[in-house]
This record gives structure tokens, sequence and C-alpha cells, in this order.
């Protein structure tokens, strides 16, 4: 059997030494709730702002209200359950939002009685810029963009929308899912006129159940849950102290480690591709996208089928979102994209521990694959 390599860090990244060591201490030593006026409820109170004020500063939004949530799920869901809409509101998402997005603003337009628009991309994934255009015209009452694709990598101009609706003098709530986008020169390069961002810590090599959601602090958001009022008042319940230091220090060393190197994987892995599969294609080629995530058109196969026979020979990857894997057919970003349902499709995504041999070995065993498949099915 050969060794595995996994390539599914868009669904989640391996967690940092660091931050498991972190968390396992935190949780031991300081566990006293961080409501409690004691003095171990005061040193966990203090680490737990700690961790608050790094986060904000290294996302440059000091401006924020920062609530340490479960995930990105929970905040896209709190955003769109909670946010001051009323009947008749006119609400706005893209056509490839994450699912969390996508669901959540269906059941809560169905419940309040708002008008929900989708906005078309392009066959690159993009937004064209006519939308944005009529965005700016006509300022929706509430609008949600994801900054990075989870399924393609592509990047979506959202420091620009929020810009413009800014200059324009709109009152839109805009919420951006900033899941895909944590690393210099990805991260958006101003966060003016952007009301919202949403976080998950698993995606930055931090532990499952921590999460981030910025809120404006000149924007009105109802609490999720009531109770003792923590968080600001806005998600009540005992903040979990090593969840929030843990994610705080994932955050910080992947903003440090996402450099040069590892951005060079990414140019690895397509010119690896493109050498030894030429009638494999990147979708969305062409598009600005972030280099850790590809994902490939095959002619001729199926995406699920690719994963096992992938899986078979030790490369762990996937056919798209995981939050939608066994699922068949297109999903609903490559349905937006107009995709050929007759190629099959993958998604490659690599992390902070993937090395350059595993890249060109990964490709390797990719291109036996079809090299084998495409004999056999002569």
């Amino acid at each position: 059997m050969p060794d595995v390599i996994y390539l599914d860090a868009a669904a989640s990244t391996p967690p940092f030494a660091e931050v498991v060591q972190q968390y396992v201490s935190v949780g031991s030593v300081v566990y006293a709730n961080p409501a409690s006026g004691h003095g171990l409820g005061k040193a966990a109170h203090l680490m737990l702002e700690q961790a608050r004020a790094e986060v904000l500063e290294l996302l440059g939004a000091e401006r924020y209200r920062l609530v340490f949530t479960s995930g990105a799920t929970e905040g896209n869901n709190w955003i769109l359950q909670c946010v001051p809409a009323g009947p008749g509101a006119r609400v706005v998402i893209s056509a490839v939002e994450h699912a969390s997005v996508r669901r959540a603003a269906q059941a809560a337009a169905g419940r309040f009685g708002w008008s929900l628009e989708i906005l078309p991309v392009g066959k690159d994934g993009t937004l064209d810029p006519a939308v944005l255009d009529d965005l700016v015209a006509r300022p929706p009452d509430v609008l949600s963009i994801m900054a990075v694709n989870n399924e393609t990598g592509i990047i979506h101009p959202v420091s620009e929308i929020g810009r413009r609706l800014r200059e324009a003098g709109a009152k839109t709530f805009f919420h951006v899912d900033a899941v895909h986008a944590v690393a210099r020169g990805f991260w958006p390069t101003s966060l003016d006129g952007i009301s919202a961002l949403s976080l998950s810590a698993h995606k930055f090599h931090g532990l499952k159940g921590g999460g981030m959601l910025l809120v404006d602090r000149g924007a009105s958001l109802s609490p999720l849950l009531y109770g003792g009022e923590q968080e600001d008042g806005l998600r009540s319940g005992t903040v979990h102290v090593a969840s929030a230091v843990a994610s705080a220090t994932a955050l910080r060393l992947c903003l440090e480690r996402r450099d040069e190197a590892f951005f060079d994987l990414g140019r690895r892995l397509r010119d690896g591709i493109a050498a030894r599969l030429p009638q494999v294609t990147v979708v969305g080629e062409g598009a600005p996208g972030v280099p850790w995530i590809c994902m490939v058109a095959v002619p001729g196969m199926r995406g699920d089928a690719l994963v096992r026979m992938m899986d078979a020979a030790g490369i762990e990857i996937s056919s798209g979102s995981a939050c939608a894997s066994g699922k068949q057919g297109l999903s609903a970003t490559l349905a937006a994209m107009m995709a050929d349902f007759r190629k099959g499709y993958i998604r490659f995504s690599y992390h902070l521990m993937t090395s350059p041999a595993e890249i060109d070995d990964a490709v390797g065993r990719f291109a036996d694959i079809i090299e084998r498949y495409s004999l056999s099915s002569r």
C-alpha cells in the first residue's frame, strides 16, 4: 500500500502540533468559567480577551466585535437568521455560495418574507462586472458573497464591493464568508463596507469546533442565543476558552507560514498536471484564485469514481465540497458555472504540511490512473 497523501485540506486541515498542545494545556489548567469573579475565572477571562485582541489585530479588524463560535456554518446561519431585515427586504447572495449560506438564505427568505436574489457567475466562476455595477446602483438590504470559493478557489472582489457600497452611501449589511481567505495577500485588502466575516479554525490548521464571527461595531445584529449575555450579549453560553486561544494561535501561525514557498506548491501542482495530462483542465483557469485549491475537469470520467480510484492509490482528495460529498451530479457551484456534465470534477487542496515531493508523487499517481483508464476503455 503506497503512503497516503492528504490533499483535501479545503475540507479540513491537519492541526498544528503547537495548537493541539496549547488546547490541551489551556483546557487542563485554565478550566474555570471566564465569567466567574474569582482568581481562576479572571485568569480565564484574561486569556480569552488576549486571544480576541490578537485575532482582531492579525486581521486588521480592530473596529469589529469578535464573537467566538463553533464554526463558519454557525456564523453564516447566524447572520442570515438574525440580521435586522423585515418582510420585503431584498437579500442577495451569489450562485456559488457555500450551502450554509445558500440554504440559510432560502430558509430565512421563506420565514421572514424576503425577496431572495441569486447573482450569476460566468463560466470561469467570477462575478460579472455589470452585476457588481447593479449592486451599487440598487443596493440590497443584505448581501452575502464569499471571499474565496471552497470548491474552485476562485477569488471574489469583496473589498471592491464593500468600498463601492460605502462610497455609494448604501446601508447594506454585507456579509463575507472568509473561510478560505486566510493568507497574506489573499485576505481582503480592505474591510471598508463589510459588515461581518465568518471564519472556521479547522480550515487554517486549528481544531474543529472553533469558529469566529467578526461584526462591525456599527452594524446591528440580534443575538443568536439568549441567556447569560456572554460575547458582548450576542452569544450566550459559557465561552470555550481553550478553543478560542487555540484558534487564535492557529490563525497567527497560518498567516506566518503561508508564504511564497507554500504558494509555489500550487504552481507545481498545476504545471505537473498540465505536463502529464494535457486533456485535463483546471476549472476557472485564468481567473483570480488561491493557489492551494485546484479543481480539475477530466473528460470521460465521473468525479466520484475518480475519488475512489485516487483513494485506492493513497491520494485523498474530493469531488467538491465535503459538505455535499456522496451526492451525484454537478454541485451547485459547477452548475452555476455551466460546467460540462460529461466530465468528472475533482478538487486537490494542499496544506502547510504538504511537501513538494508529495505534490509530484500525487500528480504521478493521478496521471497513472488516468492513463490506465484511457487504455482500458479503448
